[in-house]
């Protein structure tokens, strides 16, 4: 028994301070009690009296850093011998452990925030797929949600932290994601339509335009196509391509033009040196036509009379014809004069070094017509079978209009020009007329020549 008056510590003290240094004092040597006995039988986790941390002790050793198994759960201490909870990184790992020390796999919330943990219990980085879903943790190993940038790619997770595919929107903005989850952008065709992303990925609407063409987004982001009114006309978006047209092209089976800001037109316009005539609608209409024009000298208005070809072309009338009237072949840049000579002597020859491009009306058993020097040099590559049409203009103001019928390369041999079966191709001139020229060909011997037969007129029941 403790004799507290003859113990030192308690000398000179009042009775209440020797009373609370005498339960101290047996509180200690029940402590030193106990550890010695653990400290020689015990195996296992204990709390020492007064203490809130658990130790792990084995034959009187406190374990520290270590693994402990327990059945089939895993435990791990600190260097102090202390049962781990929560987050801890050892060995290069980081690992989970929840409030009795047991070590966790898979989902769990954190101090971090929300974490998934591998089978052997390391936190698991990067991407990994789950239940059919992909998720992404960061480096800290918490899952990602929202906009990712990763791998100089941009994703977007959700709330839940899948990775998003297809449409997706984001504070009002609708992006789309492929497959693979990689955000989009420019064009993309999505449920048989397209749809163009900007460079941050969002849907556009409206007008854009796109590598210097004119394009236009519904509300739904779907690409336009068709006639659209516009603030200063209408336009035509391509059917196959979805931008709006510009220059000359084919609408619906008609031949239309539209200026450089994508606006049909309409009546007489000048493109370079060449004039030409749309109707109303913004078609082609060939033949004749009458148009009231004001002149300005007489402060009058007129009626001027014009013929318009199948491609809009207004045939300058005017020109000077020679004996057997005027050429002109637009699709090959061609407008000359033609006449008939009065012998064979005067006939310019196939021949002629300065590749002329010649005109002969009638088979070679007659008296041809032929161009005059101006033609000299014409490509007639341009031409086209079923495509391209010809005019006669004869002196008195009448016009004829031909349609290509065929085209073929035949060898000069100086008098001749042959086909492959050595065949005359002169003598194949059929009902109509042939133009030929060597310029183009790339081969002095060569010669193209090319078919023209009149265009029948519509005939009225």
């Amino acid at each position: 028994m403790i004799d507290f008056e003859a113990a030192r510590p308690f000398h000179g003290l009042g009775p209440k301070e020797k009373i609370r240094f005498a339960a101290v004092a047996a509180a200690a040597a029940a402590a030193v009690a106990v550890t010695g006995y653990y400290g020689f039988f015990y195996d296992g986790w204990l709390t020492f009296p007064g203490r809130n941390n658990v130790y792990f002790i084995q034959h009187g050793e406190m374990i520290r850093d270590s693994w402990i198994r327990q059945g089939d759960d895993y435990l791990r201490t600190d260097h102090r011998a202390r049962r781990v909870t929560g987050l801890c990184e050892t060995d290069g790992y980081t690992y989970f452990f929840d409030g009795d020390g047991l070590m966790q796999t898979g989902w769990q919330d954190t101090e971090r925030g929300r974490m998934y943990f591998l089978e052997d219990g390391t936190m698991m980085q990067g991407w990994i797929g789950l239940d059919g879903e992909e998720y992404y943790f960061a480096q800290d190993g918490v899952m990602q949600t929202g906009w990712l940038d990763e791998g100089g790619r941009r994703y977007y997770l959700g709330e839940d932290g899948g990775r998003k595919e297809g449409w997706n929107q984001v504070e009002g903005l609708w992006y789309y994601c492929a497959q693979n989850g990689q955000m989009q952008t420019g064009w993309i065709r999505d449920g048989g339509k397209w749809y163009l992303l900007a460079e941050d990925g969002r849907m556009l609407t409206g007008d854009q335009e796109v590598d210097g063409r004119l394009y236009y987004l519904n509300d739904d982001g779907s690409r336009y196509t068709g006639w659209r009114d516009r603030e200063g006309g209408r336009s035509y978006y391509s059917d196959r391509d979805g931008y709006a047209l510009v220059g000359w092209a084919d609408v619906d089976g008609s031949r239309m033009y539209f200026d450089e800001n994508a606006l049909m037109r309409t009546g007489r316009i000048t493109l370079g040196d060449d004039s030409y005539y749309l109707e109303d609608d913004g078609t082609v209409l060939p033949g004749w036509h009458e148009e009231e024009v004001y002149d300005e000298e007489n402060d009058e208005t007129v009626t001027e009379t014009f013929y318009v070809c199948r491609d809009g072309y207004i045939l300058d009338t005017d020109k000077e014809t020679g004996s057997a009237g005027r050429l002109v072949i637009h699709d090959c840049g061609i407008d000359v004069r033609v006449f008939k000579p009065s012998s064979r002597d005067d006939y310019q020859k196939i021949t002629d070094e300065e590749n002329s491009a010649l005109i002969v009306k009638e088979r070679r058993d007659d008296e041809p017509a032929i161009a005059d020097r101006r033609s000299q040099g014409f490509d007639l590559a341009q031409a086209g079978e079923g495509k391209s049409y010809a005019y006669i203009l004869d002196r008195g103001g009448e016009i004829q209009e031909y349609l290509c019928s065929s085209v073929q390369l035949g060898i000069n041999n100086g008098e001749d020009v042959l086909d492959e079966q050595q065949v005359s191709i002169w003598r194949q001139n059929e009902g109509g007329f042939c133009t030929y020229s060597s310029a183009g060909t790339g081969n002095p011997e060569e010669v193209r020549i090319v078919f023209w037969r009149p265009v029948e007129e519509d005939k009225e029941d």
